[in-house]
């Protein structure tokens, strides 16, 4: 029997550790954008984090976020993301 493309499964120890990552990172970033002093390294962080990050994370994670449960807490970081850029 052929799985479906979309389905429902707990996470694997590699899903839990790219979401950690992912976390951290994304925190790290944000504390260094917030104390930063240069304009420069503030528009290296905008520039690289969506760019770099995300697509690093779409190409190794494209079997996970075929797990929708692995999609929904990608799917919240990402509101997270737009409701701190309406913020801001």
């Amino acid at each position: 029997m052929e799985r479906p493309i979309f389905y429902f499964k707990n996470f694997t120890p590699w899903d839990k550790v790219t979401l950690l990552l992912y976390l951290f990172l994304s925190l790290g970033l944000y504390l260094l954008y917030a104390n930063a002093e240069s304009i420069d390294l503030k528009k290296d962080v905008l520039a690289w984090y969506p760019l770099g990050t995300h697509m690093f994370f779409y190409f190794v994670n494209y079997k996970s976020l075929r797990n929708l449960s692995v999609y929904s807490i990608w799917f919240f970081f990402g509101l997270i993301h737009f409701y701190i850029y309406i913020c801001s």
